[in-house]
């Protein structure tokens, strides 16, 4: 899962949520907006809940780090702010356009 989200939103709520999808792996990242709350806060709260976790620097970064380390038959989920899907849909485009 590739999540970057803004404040004012709970990131603790958000993370209690994601327990019913149980995530094997949670990319955390820093959404492209001021009011981003900050990857190393998210990585904090998301390690003292127990889920895995790796922090990349922004939405594109996590997304080819979602894919790096996928296989065919995982799902990649992004979650959190909207602003995040242009920077995802441009890293799975070049992705894509790599392998071809």
């Amino acid at each position: 899962m590739i999540l970057g989200i803004l404040e004012p939103h709970s990131p603790e709520e958000i993370f209690n949520e994601l327990k019913y999808i149980s995530p094997d792996l949670v990319v955390v990242c820093n959404a492209p907006s001021a009011r981003a709350v900050n990857a190393r806060e998210l990585e904090k709260i998301a390690l003292s809940l127990g889920y895995e976790v790796e922090k990349s620097e922004n939405p594109y970064e996590a997304t080819l780090n979602a894919l790096r380390v996928s296989t065919e038959e995982d799902l990649i989920v992004a979650a959190g702010s909207f602003y995040n899907i242009s920077e995802i849909r441009r890293a799975v485009k070049e992705s894509e356009e790599q392998q071809s």
